[in-house]
């Protein structure tokens, strides 16, 4: 994904996520928190909701399935307004989170099982599971949901799926920390999306150029290239780099639409 922070929308977008983390503070999960308040993770976040919004024009009832603090409710809350019917689901109670609820006002569930979702057949126009599937239990079942509450036509977005290939789940795995049990390709995620009732619709490596060259631990050297690396390799990314999707490796995680039809 080339960058589009340079919008002044999303500009607006990732000082809203900033300030939100800001208000929550450390109440409830810090660790979890402190680590997606990180100026490169709300811009990675915002970078790839300007990607998936699109597919949201015209769709007024959605679900944030599997919020958690609800980053995506808010941004999808800031762009649609209250034009948006938004509802949202997850194990959290009601009152957790409260600056991001806040803002965003979803009709918030409490689920009470891995599996059943508690809406209605058809209820929504799109689903969004961001960083929700590789923790599913079992994500077929639960795939089977969310093409039960969908309308016809309706869209399903996932976003921040671990990469089977990723240099990044591989080092977690090898030192025993931090690292997903479950992890896809493209072509097992787009397989999986099929035998579920969901056309992809684009399916793709979640690479941001500015989240791959910056932040972290860099030396010196690197620190000193990267304004001249920068804008030749983001010149490069849609043309070039994206389609041979390289650094495969170097993506840690996936995203994709699908689209439900009632037969494929």
């Amino acid at each position: 994904m080339p960058t589009v922070i340079r919008t002044p929308d999303a500009r607006d977008r990732v000082a809203l996520l900033t300030r939100l983390y800001a208000e929550q503070g450390g109440v409830g999960n810090a660790a979890y928190l402190h680590s997606h308040s990180q100026p490169g993770a709300i811009a990675h976040h915002v970078n790839v909701f300007e990607w998936y919004a699109d597919y949201l024009e015209g769709r007024t009832d959605v679900l944030d399935w599997g919020c958690h603090h609800g980053p995506d409710s808010c941004l999808l809350r800031h762009r649609f307004g209250d034009a948006l019917e938004l509802s949202a689901c997850d194990f959290a109670g009601v009152d957790e989170y409260a600056a991001f609820r806040d803002y965003a006002r979803p009709r918030y569930t409490r689920l009470t099982g891995p599996l059943k979702l508690p809406y209605a057949d058809e209820s929504f126009d799109a689903v969004i599971g961001s960083g929700v599937l590789e923790h599913c239990a079992m994500e077929g079942e639960s795939l089977k949901e969310v093409y039960r509450v969908l309308r016809p036509d309706g869209v399903l977005v996932v976003s921040y799926l671990p990469n089977a290939y990723s240099w990044d789940e591989w080092r977690r795995r090898a030192r025993g920390v931090d690292f997903h049990h479950k992890r896809f390709t493209l072509g097992g995620f787009s397989r999986l999306l099929l035998s579920h009732g969901f056309v992809p619709l684009d399916v793709r490596y979640q690479g941001y150029v500015p989240h791959r060259l910056g932040g972290g631990r860099r030396p010196l050297w690197w620190k000193l290239l990267r304004p001249a690396l920068h804008p030749i390799v983001e010149a490069l990314w849609e043309p070039v780099l994206r389609p041979l999707r390289y650094p495969f490796f170097g993506q840690s995680v996936l995203c994709g639409v699908g689209r439900k039809a009632l037969g494929v």
